[in-house]
Order: C-alpha cells, then structure tokens, then sequence
C-alpha cells in the first residue's frame, strides 16, 4: 500500500485520511481557476446525456468538489430538487452542507451505501471510484451503486482513463514518489480502460449507451499554470485561461480521444 494511502480494507482509515486531505486544502485554498474549468467540462457532458428531463430523486457520489469549490450541486439541482450527496469524510460532507443546505448528505462508503433498494433516478459519480487500491472495489460499489438506481434510472460515471499513457504510467509508478515531487496532492487508486469499465458494467447489472473521453488538456502542465492565471490575473485573465483550456475538448471529437482524454466517461441505465 503507498505511504499516506488509506488502508483499502478499512472505512474509518480512508475516512479519517480524506478528512485530512479536505483540511489541508481548506487551510490552503488553490487550483480555484482549474477547478471552474473541471466543474464547466463535467457540465457540459451532464447537459448532453441528461438533457431536460427532471429526476425526482438524484445522487451525487463524492463530495469533494463540493468541499472544496463549487462543484456540480447547483447544475445538478436545475435537474432535481431532491440531490442526495454521499463522501466518506466528515470534513467534506460538512464543508459541502454549509456551502450548500439543500444538499441532502450522508457520511458513506460508496462501497457500502445506506439506502433502500431501488430509491434513486439518477446517479451522477464523477471520478469517485477511482480512489480505491483495487479494481474489485470498482466492481463492488458497482455493484451498491445499481442497487440503489430504480429499474429504468440513469448512471453517470467518470474515471480516470488508463488508455491514457500518462495516467497508465502514472499507474505503474510508486505513489510516493509521485507524492513526494508534487505530481501527486493526494491518493490516486486503480482505475480500467473504457474495454474494461464496459465489462464491469454489464457484469454488475447496467446497460451502456454511451461513452465518452473528457478533459484533454495536458493537467501536468496545464495545472500549474492555471494556479499562476489565479495568482497574477484578474477575472478577465482568468476568463482568458479557460477558453484556452476548453478549446482543448474538440479532442474529444477525433479518433484520438481515448489517447488524450484523462477521464472516460459513460452514460448507462438499469434495465
């Protein structure tokens, strides 16, 4: 298990290191500028496959964003006035219910969800379940994840792209050392191929319709750069920075999109 990884088989110990991580960055504000950029991309793909239906029950896996930013929680209320949203750190699900009070929380694994069979219309976990040390905790919260969505309910899901040569190195490489040079703020886990999520979905019950590879600019330089915009721009600049940014997502139109993209992103239901 990496240094300052949370232990894969214990709740409580990723609990308590999310928690950290969410008080680090809280004492620290940065990445404000990336964070809009990431918040526009994840809304847009949500704008194509949810188009202008109106779920009564809705759930939002990780908090984080939320904690941290502004996150999805005000697009995601134009689709529902009922947005459910799990983290499991305390710190998170509290930053993100005193920014937000509509926001219906709970303090979860995703692995091991508190709800009844069948109560929600629509999931959205936008890059939740790549934070695991193994590829079977995919499948498992998969799995929690499809008993919770009502027959007919609408899945939304993003992970980070191992078909991407820079997320597949990262891959193979120790987390410590990534960690200890910066390139890494905090714990990435195991993540698949659009080949194998495709396969995990089917085994654990969903129906894929669509797929999709998003943000394509280069985050190792793109990152950095836009904590620079933040510091030493206005508003004005910053708004500059993010079409030049955005303008990067017609990647996502080519045949190279699974290359380029460091998330893919799929739209299922349960039959």
């Amino acid at each position: 298990m990496p240094d300052n990884a949370p232990n894969p088989g214990a709740s409580d110990n990723a609990s308590r290191y999310w928690d950290s991580i969410s008080n680090t960055i809280a004492q620290s504000p940065t990445n404000i500028v990336w964070r809009r950029h990431s918040d526009t991309v994840n809304e847009r793909l949500l704008s194509r496959w949810l188009r202008s239906k109106k779920y009564p029950r809705l759930l939002k896996t990780d908090l984080f964003d939320e904690s941290v930013g502004v996150g999805l929680y005000y697009f995601l209320s134009s689709y529902c006035d009922d947005v459910h949203g799990i983290d499991i750190s305390e710190v998170c699900a509290r930053e993100a219910g005193e920014r937000y009070p509509g926001l219906r929380l709970n303090v979860a694994d995703v692995r091991k969800l508190p709800y009844a069979s069948g109560c929600f219309d629509c999931i959205v976990s936008n890059s939740t379940l790549d934070h695991f040390p193994a590829a079977e905790d995919i499948e498992t919260s998969l799995g929690e994840l499809h008993r919770v969505l009502r027959p007919g309910g609408e899945f939304i899901l993003t992970l980070d792209n191992l078909q991407n040569p820079v997320i597949w190195l990262r891959s193979i490489l120790p987390y410590h050392w990534l960690h200890r040079m910066g390139l890494l703020p905090y714990y990435i886990g195991a993540t698949t191929t659009k080949r194998g999520l495709r396969k995990m979905l089917t085994r654990t019950g969903f129906h894929v319709t669509a797929s999709a590879a998003i943000l394509h600019c280069p985050r190792v330089a793109a990152i950095p750069l836009s904590n620079w915009t933040q510091s030493h721009c206005t508003e004005r600049g910053w708004q500059r920075w993010l079409r030049i940014l955005m303008a990067f997502e017609w990647l996502g139109r080519t045949p190279l999109r699974y290359l380029t993209g460091h998330f893919i992103a799929v739209h299922a239901i349960k039959p």
